[in-house]
């Protein structure tokens, strides 16, 4: 699924402008990404955490990478997303 299906999908089940689920989804994009290169870890209920690593690149500047965890499937909180 790309990410144009996503957005499509979303604002589909929420009855709303494209490009304003498309702003939102790229602003949390922005936020994991700037608190995870900060040392954070970024924990979202039912979905999973976005956690720094190190990376394994040799290559020189290679610093750290962002990784995702998601949550177990039996841990899933039931969201009532427009449906």
């Amino acid at each position: 699924m790309l990410t144009q299906d996503v957005v499509r999908e979303i604002s589909a089940r929420l009855d709303c402008y494209g490009k304003d689920v498309r702003d939102v989804i790229n602003c949390f994009a922005a936020v994991v990404t700037e608190r995870v290169r900060q040392g954070e870890s970024v924990h979202y209920a039912g979905l999973g955490t976005f956690y720094p690593c190190r990376s394994r690149s040799p290559k020189p500047g290679a610093g750290t990478v962002i990784k995702f965890r998601a949550v177990k499937p039996g841990k899933r909180s039931d969201t009532k997303c427009g449906r």
